[in-house]
């Protein structure tokens, strides 16, 4: 009926066979994947361009903002009602929402940004604002 497992209690290898360090994560969440993901971000001479690994998500489930020299990405996946809820052994398909914000500074185009989301990479790109010298006039 049961499976009895000899530990040696003293011994510090028995706990890398045990569920130690995993059970707080799936007993209090639904996954043990942290609920994040990747951005890269790159300064280039007339823009910044920020790339995040967002696959699984549709299109219409990321939110990108630019405001105030702050980029907010955000991704949602709902969560679907199926009334077959299926025999599931172990499920780690995680739902919910995420957000990252990073600031880049004053000297944004932020009219300007576009993003593009091709096979699970969103691209975002920022034009920089164009330095203009003005020349004062003395009186």
């Amino acid at each position: 009926m049961f499976n009895l497992v000899h530990r040696n209690l003293f011994s510090p290898f028995s706990l890398l066979n045990d569920d130690f360090f995993t059970l707080p994560m799936t007993v209090f969440s639904k996954t043990i994947t942290p609920n994040t993901f990747k951005v890269d971000i790159q300064e280039k001479e007339t823009a910044y361009q920020l790339n995040a690994e967002l696959a699984g998500y549709d299109k219409g489930d990321l939110e990108v903002k630019v405001q105030n020299g702050t980029v907010t990405i955000k991704a949602e996946k709902k969560e679907e009602i199926n009334e077959d809820k299926g025999n599931y052994i172990h499920r780690e398909t995680s739902y919910g929402s995420v957000t990252r914000q990073f600031y880049l500074g004053t000297n944004l185009d932020e009219a300007n940004a576009e993003a593009k989301y091709e096979n699970g990479i969103l691209s975002i790109i920022i034009p920089k604002k164009t330095k203009t010298d003005k020349t004062i006039e003395i009186k």
